[in-house]
């Protein structure tokens, strides 16, 4: 069975939300990235205007140092549309994995009448076309990106008329991003997983073998050697159609006499399970340690995120000063 069985249900959505803070984090840098008003004349100009009035309404930190430099840099664009596309290639790897665990072949999850569709020609079927479409959008980022990337890479400096081709790709990935987003939260609590059958896929492989070799380890035996006396069993398994679960004490000694009844009782799942004690990993203390820092983390970042001065609250600004 897949390595992906291994807790499905519960190290996937772990590690997706590792993914979803680094990517609060992408934006949180983008927008640390463009703390400048860019507003300005190229040269400069020889009116009695005040950049740090139009600094200071529309929110930004100090005004920008060389005026050649500011109508030519894209850098603000480019990090918006980098994180954008990290952003959707993280949801686009969730959807796979999600297609994956809802196929007959998996069968850990399933989906909901809500975001799935019945095929034209197969009445059984519920297609994860919801998740297909986010692995889709994810596409047209990433070329968003890679088109102002290319755009910009054999530019003079200043301003080119080349570079009013950002419009197209900026302008289409906000929304692809508002619209991956409001998918995700509409089809991930329709996900339903089925703890029993990711136990059935844990028993039916060789998931366990290197909880094995660590328990060879801890009797004092080289890891090297371990992995060889892991891998003779593993074989012998193969060889005669059984789990490695379903190895017998008979069997195992064959291979090495350290394949006691004991060490092999390392092998039950959920025994497996709760030894995996280091951080970050599987075992259940450590992944609730990691959810509660990931809550932890994304509490403070939501706080930032609605420190973003909204458009219109910006123009009520402008608004009001003109008055």
């Amino acid at each position: 069975m897949h390595r992906r069985s291994f807790l499905a249900h519960r190290f996937a959505t772990m590690g997706t939300r590792a993914r979803l803070r680094r990517n609060q984090d992408a934006y949180t840098r983008a927008r640390r990235g463009a703390p400048e008003s860019k507003l300005g004349a190229i040269s400069g100009t020889s009116l009695p205007i005040d950049r740090d009035i139009t600094r200071r309404l529309l929110g930004f930190e100090g005004v920008t140092s060389n005026g050649l430099d500011t109508v030519g840099d894209r850098d603000f664009a480019m990090d918006f549309m980098y994180a954008t596309a990290r952003f959707l290639v993280h949801a686009s790897r969730l959807s796979t994995d999600l297609i994956d665990f809802t196929t007959a072949e998996f069968g850990f999850a399933s989906l909901s009448g809500d975001i799935s569709m019945g095929s034209s020609m197969m009445p059984q079927k519920k297609n994860p076309d919801l998740f297909e479409l986010i692995r889709g959008k994810s596409g047209r980022a990433v070329g968003n990106l890679m088109g102002l990337l290319t755009t910009v890479k054999g530019l003079p400096g200043g301003y080119n008329r080349d570079l009013q081709e950002d419009r197209a790709g900026v302008l289409e990935t906000g929304p692809l991003l508002s619209g991956v987003i409001a998918m995700l939260r509409l089809a991930l609590p329709r996900v339903t997983f089925h703890p029993e059958r990711c136990r059935e896929g844990i028993d039916e492989g060789f998931t366990q073998a290197t909880d094995l070799a660590e328990a060879l380890v801890k009797k004092g035996l080289p890891f090297r050697r371990a992995y060889q006396v892991v891998g003779s069993l593993v074989r012998r398994c193969q060889e005669q159609g059984l789990t490695l679960r379903q190895a017998t004490p008979q069997l195992a000694q064959s291979i090495d006499p350290l394949l006691d009844a004991a060490t092999l009782a390392v092998l039950e799942p959920a025994g497996a399970v709760a030894r995996k004690a280091s951080a970050g990993s599987t075992g259940p203390a450590a992944v609730e340690a990691t959810l509660a820092e990931l809550s932890r983390q994304n509490e403070g970042l939501t706080r930032k995120a609605q420190s973003v001065p909204r458009i219109s609250r910006l123009f009520l600004a402008l608004k009001e000063a003109a008055l």
